[in-house]
């Protein structure tokens, strides 16, 4: 049997990653429904590990920093728990040239939120993952 998910991930992928800062009378992501926003991470986060194959893999994976870098500073546990999940999916699945390719903003300054997580975030949770990922040094790779 053939996957057929490489050929429509992106029609799912990319209308969620734009819409995390959508906001109506019944919905909040950034606010009130959090956990929502926690839940819409992690499934982008997992469409980039089951797309990775795919040709829009490397978009996927840029797309999914762009939202990590704008996230990065939300004030619930849950939803930068989800985040670092979704960046582990990333750093794991997308080869570091393509994303390189197609990532506009700074590797920097994620590498620098990462560490500053994984150092002093309040949640035990968030501080563990982040040094996980820390310890893969590929910021340190990718910002040389």
């Amino acid at each position: 049997k053939t996957n057929m998910f490489n050929n429509y991930a992106g029609y799912f992928f990319f209308p969620l990653a734009s819409k995390y800062d959508y906001k109506i009378r019944t919905l909040d992501l950034l606010g009130r429904d959090s956990r929502l926003l926690g839940s819409l991470l992690f499934v982008l986060g997992t469409f980039v590990e089951l797309g990775c194959n795919s040709m829009i893999g490397p978009q996927m994976g840029a797309t999914m920093l762009e939202l990590i870098h704008a996230l990065k500073g939300h004030p619930s546990h849950q939803v930068r728990r989800f985040l670092l999940y979704a960046l582990s999916r990333v750093l794991v699945n997308i080869k570091l040239d393509l994303l390189q390719t197609w990532f506009v903003g700074s590797f920097h300054d994620i590498g620098q939120w990462l560490k500053h997580t994984a150092l002093k975030d309040n949640d035990d949770e968030c501080r563990k993952r982040a040094l996980a990922l820390v310890k893969l040094k590929i910021f340190s790779i990718a910002t040389q």
